[in-house]
């Protein structure tokens, strides 16, 4: 490690104990006894699961920890934080996927650099999670990553005379004649893929936000990121989708992914008439199925048997590099807090090496640590959740239940031939940017 690098994790540690001191040395009570603030966290992942590692953790970090952890139902998240600031009952921290962050941006404390050293928060973490950088800090650190993944059907490949997944998307296109079944009247028995539809496919806007990235769109980034922020963030978001140097690129990521459902292309595998993709797959009609990493715990419960595995989601080979779109689980200080330093603290703990890899076998998700994203293992889901993460990317999306209908519409509006596609484009781009403005 070099010097510089161990200066900085110097100077974070010093500022963590330090927190840690000034809070245990107020709340001294019994025999003068050092006691560690209390932090309330909610968040949206498994409540119990949470609930007990946090537990554990209060026992491994007694002298410096004390924290307790309230899972929330993602669709009232919001209601619920506004009605606890309102009662004076807020939590301390927040723990929430990064698509689910930019709506709470209000709420939130900004982490300032001379809290958490820029050049140590590049170093410590994936780079998707510098996507949360806002103004002169941050508004999460990392804690898991949720990224897709594509899951085969092994069984399916097999009587295809096929034994490997595609790598790339060209490789996704040879295979979808071999792997799918239609009768002459384009009625499909069984599919290859599930793409060019948003009604019947899961994590579709997910789906096709990868393939923006793979195509250089990077969809949304804060806006103004260096300008100075204090107090509520009122940066905007650069949405580009339809802006002039990102047409083309959107343009041919939405073509791509609406061949599929053409029965005009040689590459026509699905249709609006099919059952959802997560129950296509599971009932063994769907031979690749675009999912998260944190859908395989459900997928291997709802059928035993299906004869399944998992690689990476397939990649552009005219990308510049690979891209995937991840949930990126971030922890996120609420601005009313009176415990800041110690939530830091609690966040200092969580993101630490030996914590990552309990949560990780916890959750059955990436870590969030750049020194242990890349280390080898044996067991081969970790390894492919793992390569995922290296390659995960995140845009900051103003409203996810919003946006969903608006991608939804840019794709159907373009097929039906009520729009074109850069008319379709365009709007979509301006109904975001409503949302966002409106906030």
């Amino acid at each position: 490690m070099k010097t510089f690098q161990i200066v900085l994790i110097g100077v974070f540690m010093a500022f963590i104990v330090l927190a840690v001191i000034v809070f245990a040395t107020a709340g001294k009570g019994n025999g003068g006894q050092s006691v560690a603030p209390k932090v309330v966290i909610w968040g949206t992942l498994s409540g119990e699961d949470m609930y007990n590692f946090i537990i554990n953790q209060n026992i491994s970090y007694a002298d410096s920890l004390r924290a307790t952890y309230v899972q929330k139902n993602s669709d009232t998240f919001d209601q619920e934080l506004l009605k606890a600031a309102a009662n004076g009952v807020s939590p301390d921290l927040i723990i929430v996927p990064s698509d689910e962050l930019w709506s709470k941006k209000d709420r939130l404390t900004v982490i300032p650099v001379t809290s958490y050293p820029d050049q140590l928060y590049r170093q410590t973490f994936i780079e998707a999670g510098q996507q949360f950088r806002l103004g002169n800090g941050y508004l999460a650190v990392p804690l898991l990553s949720d990224p897709l993944i594509m899951y085969w059907n092994r069984d399916l490949f097999a009587k295809a005379n096929l034994t490997l997944p595609p790598q790339y998307w060209d490789d996704v296109s040879a295979k979808v004649s071999k792997l799918s079944v239609v009768d002459q009247t384009l009625g499909i028995s069984q599919s290859a893929l599930a793409l060019g539809e948003f009604r019947n496919i899961k994590n579709a806007k997910e789906i096709l936000s990868s393939l923006l990235f793979q195509s250089g769109n990077p969809i949304a980034l804060p806006k103004n990121a260096t300008e100075q922020v204090t107090g509520t963030s009122q940066n905007t978001l650069d949405i580009t989708l339809g802006q002039l140097e990102k047409m083309s690129s959107t343009q041919a990521a939405a073509t791509f992914f609406s061949q599929f459902s053409d029965p005009s292309k040689l590459v026509y595998t699905w249709n609006r008439s099919l059952q959802n993709s997560t129950d296509a797959f599971l009932s063994g009609s769907l031979a690749m199925y675009f999912g998260f990493s944190s859908e395989l715990s459900t997928l291997k419960s709802r059928n035993p048997n299906l004869n399944f595995d998992l690689a990476q989601f397939p990649q552009s080979k005219s990308a510049s590099r690979p891209y995937v779109f991840t949930r990126l689980y971030g922890m996120a200080i609420i601005n009313t807090s009176n415990n800041k330093a110690a939530a830091l603290n609690v966040i200092s703990v969580l993101t630490s090496p030996a914590v990552q890899k309990g949560l990780v076998s916890k959750f059955k998700l990436g870590t969030v640590r750049a020194d242990l994203v890349q280390e080898d293992v044996s067991d081969v889901e970790t390894s492919v959740i793992n390569l995922s993460t290296i390659h995960s990317k995140i845009w900051l999306d103003p409203d996810k239940t919003k946006t969903n209908s608006i991608f939804q519409d840019m794709i159907e509006s373009s097929a039906s031939g009520r729009n074109t596609l850069s008319t379709a484009i365009t709007e979509a781009e301006g109904r975001i940017k409503n949302i966002v403005f409106s906030q």
